[in-house]
């Protein structure tokens, strides 16, 4: 598509679709998780683990032994990562 142009933007900005292993391998800072709950966690660490920051919506799982899974390989990352709180679950 079309590059858009925003007021004082030098730059371009546009939207561009690519597989999540596109992504996750790109140059981009961060990876904003809002796909199916049953793939948040899978992705949740393929993220971190590519050095991502990551933002998650809720839940991460439905499975509270998947989310204790995944949470030593986003502490093992050290990259921030929101993910929802167990009250806001």
């Amino acid at each position: 598509g079309e590059a858009m142009r925003g007021p004082g933007h030098r730059g371009t900005v546009g939207a561009k679709v690519a597989s999540v292993d596109e992504v996750i391998g790109s140059d981009v800072d961060a990876i904003l998780i809002c796909t199916p709950t049953d793939t948040h966690a899978d992705l949740i660490e393929k993220s971190v683990q590519s050095g991502k920051h990551v933002l998650c919506e809720k839940p991460v799982s439905l499975s509270v032994e998947r989310i204790q899974q995944a949470l030593p390989i986003v502490e093992k990352a050290g990259k921030p990562a929101v993910l929802p709180s167990e009250e806001s679950v």
